[in-house]
């Protein structure tokens, strides 16, 4: 009767550590695409400078 009971706790903390990891996961790309936003947004301000100064 033992088993079971570890089976079923086995199981919750797989599924518990799924979720951890997905979170973990989803919230470094979420970081990650917002420091490429960033990035990008800095990018496109510089453009203009640089325009203006070659024009």
């Amino acid at each position: 009767m033992i088993p079971a009971p570890a089976r079923i706790h086995t199981l919750g903390g797989q599924l518990f550590g799924g979720l951890m990891w997905s979170w973990v996961f989803y919230r470094m790309k979420v970081s990650i695409f917002h420091d490429e936003s960033i990035l990008a947004h800095f990018g496109l301000i510089e453009q203009p400078k640089q325009l203006g100064t070659h024009h």
